[in-house]
């Protein structure tokens, strides 16, 4: 956690933070949101931008001219106001682009008047809902998932390869806006931040391990201290399941690789195979990780939610080893032993692309929304840790080299996954140097994306224009 003196980062107050329940925590408390479709429509709409929000506004009421929908109550009052308004004669003259017109002379405040208004009537309500989930599938596939999460009752955690927490308050204040929820201080995760980074291992450990080593800290309830000693986590072991969302192969096979691993060694125990030499162990390592590579080329991490998968991965152990008095094992009690004992790890901790869309989120917030009942969040055990970039934000953050002394012209830029696919400084600086000329000496890194608040600050406002960075002019080539 962040030490006494470090700036605390909360969630920003005008969105609903998700404390846990424990004891542990004063401030653990739960939220019962007593209408969940209007919060979820209502927190949406607060997302979209004026134009955004005047075209969804504006399909709402042709829907409803087209369908002859709403003879009484509210909605006509709005195209009463819009025939006035615009000095039109009848209904038929309303085109969709007339509608956005109008709805577009309106400041947020009363753009956001329409809405609850539509909200009141369930005809209307029916349909600003349809185009609530239109407008949440042009959003980036993991917060569609995220939200259903939370709608079910469960936690979000953030799980980032970014550093220095406390320079980007803005960057949290932005995912509390798009997802209309706060993670709780404790679950926001930055691996690289130079505080936590002492608990997540030696000095030049990849972001990548750390980010599993988070997943399998809340999974144990065991965490490094600054000493290196395992220790019980603050939060003990609160989640009985644990979603990871990355956009990266890099993080998604590390965690893969910790799922295989754990697998075949508590298979080995069971089938009584204890005590492991370096060698067994280090050839244990290796197939892990063959296996992993396989199966990520060929479906990447989706194989981890087939059971026929898991059921590999034992044959293969097996075939390989044998218990002590030189019986084989039965793969399906082993495995029906291991969940009993609750060391199948597969149960506990899912992995997911956030860059595939998720088909089943429009169903499970359906199946919420149709209940018709309040829903409690942070009542199920269960927490999505999403990557932010890629996942959550889509931002133009990038590693810049330049020339000593002039660092307003850019040698090289490149991506967060090219940087984490070769870390090694002097490979990039070698690459540019055979591309300018220049010597390697002469050659700087620029890390201001990641470390100054002014420019994270700026890239979440980039990435604001027009509510979708791929739509901003000067990101249109690339």
């Amino acid at each position: 956690m962040a030490p006494t003196n470090a700036p605390k980062v909360d969630p920003e107050p005008s969105f609903t933070p998700i404390s846990l329940n424990s004891s542990a925590l004063p401030s653990g408390t739960q939220k019962t949101l007593y209408d969940p479709l209007v919060r979820f429509v209502i927190d949406r709409f607060k997302t979209m931008t004026t134009t955004q929000a005047a075209d969804f506004l504006a399909r709402v009421d042709l829907h409803m001219l087209q369908t002859g929908v709403g003879e009484s109550g509210l909605w006509p009052s709005q195209i009463a106001i819009m025939k006035g308004a615009l000095g039109l004669q009848s209904e038929s003259q309303i085109t969709l682009e007339v509608a956005k017109g109008f709805y577009s002379e309106y400041c947020p405040f009363d753009q956001f008047n329409f809405v609850e208004r539509l909200l009141q009537d369930e005809r209307t309500r029916q349909i600003t809902t349809e185009q609530t989930f239109d407008f949440l599938a042009t959003q980036l596939p993991a917060i569609g998932y995220t939200l259903a999460h939370v709608f079910e009752g469960g936690y979000i955690g953030l799980l980032t390869a970014r550093g220095d927490r406390a320079e980007h308050e803005g960057q949290i204040a932005r995912i509390n806006h798009t997802l209309g929820f706060g993670p709780q201080l404790e679950l926001i995760y930055y691996v690289n931040d130079a505080e936590l980074s002492t608990r997540l291992g030696p000095t030049g450990r990849l972001s990548a391990d750390k980010k599993a080593l988070v997943l399998m800290n809340f999974i144990n309830g065991l965490k490094e201290d600054e000493s290196g000693k395992w220790v019980p986590m603050k939060l003990g072991k609160p989640f009985d399941e644990i979603i990871f969302i990355d956009d990266e192969d890099k993080n998604l096979k590390a965690v893969m690789e910790c799922l295989i691993r754990d697998v075949c060694s508590n298979v080995l125990l069971k089938i009584g195979i204890e005590h492991r030499t370096p060698y067994l162990e280090q050839r244990l390592t290796d197939c892990t990780r063959e296996i992993m590579e396989k199966e990520f080329a060929s479906s990447g991490v989706e194989s981890l939610q087939r059971f026929d998968f898991w059921l590999g991965v034992v044959d293969a152990l097996l075939g390989d080893y044998t218990s002590p008095d030189g019986q084989p094992s039965n793969r399906e009690t082993l495995i029906t032993s291991l969940m009993q004992d609750s060391k199948w790890l597969p149960d506990k901790l899912k992995v997911f692309d956030g860059r595939k869309p998720f088909q089943t989120t429009r169903a499970r917030l359906e199946a919420v929304f149709t209940k018709g009942q309040p829903v409690t969040i942070g009542s199920k055990r269960s927490i999505v840790f999403n990557d932010i970039d890629g996942n959550l934000l889509t931002v133009p953050a990038k590693f810049v080299f330049y020339r000593k002394g002039a660092p307003e012209n850019s040698l090289l830029e490149i991506t967060q996954a090219q940087f984490a696919e070769d870390p090694a400084l002097p490979n990039w600086k070698a690459k540019v140097a055979e591309q300018t000329g220049l010597p390697a000496e002469e050659i700087q890194l620029s890390m201001a994306h990641f470390t100054d608040r002014q420019t994270i600050d700026l890239d979440i406002l980039k990435a604001a224009y027009r509510g979708d960075i791929t739509k901003a002019p000067e990101f249109q080539n690339g």
